[in-house]
């Protein structure tokens, strides 16, 4: 069989055993956000803009694709 896994073996000496103990309070992390991250963030519109070929997604590549071709969406999406 081709797929098999080689475990290593640890010895006992080498397990780490937990130790209860309290995290002192220098060492502790504070996670703050200096603002909100959605208050930055520009509203989008319901309408999409119109497309412009690029240098990345040419006109070829978006009439491949077929995006602006399905039929299952309703006028107003």
């Amino acid at each position: 069989n081709p797929a098999h896994c080689v475990f290593a073996y640890k010895k006992v000496a080498n397990k780490v055993k937990p130790v209860t103990t309290t995290m002192p309070a220098h060492a502790r992390i504070i996670h703050q956000f200096p603002e909100d991250p959605l208050f930055s963030l520009s509203s989008l519109s319901p309408i999409p803009p119109e497309f412009h070929p690029g240098t990345r997604l040419t006109q070829e590549c978006m009439d491949a694709l077929g995006i602006f071709q399905n039929k299952f969406l309703w006028p107003e999406e």
